[in-house]
């Protein structure tokens, strides 16, 4: 998909505790945060979080495990209407 498309990630609602330092993978799931780490080498050219959401989960945005572009409710909007398509996990 990097290949020939955009590669955007935009962490969403509890999403967004996924990005907090520290933050350890629950029993039965691999460590996630490589991967997380690894998502510009892998393609992904813009990597976004919801301002909203970050608020609300006590998350500082300067406090991130990695560079993340911290969107209002209306940037988050623009966001979604400029992909041409979208894969919500």
């Amino acid at each position: 998909l990097a290949f020939e498309h955009e590669l955007s990630v935009l962490f969403a609602g509890a999403g967004v505790a996924l990005l907090r330092p520290g933050v350890q993978a629950t029993t039965g799931l691999r460590a996630w945060t490589a991967g997380l780490r690894a998502l510009p080498v892998h393609g992904a050219n813009r990597i976004g979080a919801d301002a909203d959401a970050l608020a609300m989960h006590g998350i500082d945005p300067g406090t991130l495990l990695m560079p993340v572009q911290s969107l209002s409710a209306a940037a988050r909007r623009q966001w979604i209407a400029d992909a041409d398509a979208i894969l919500p996990f």
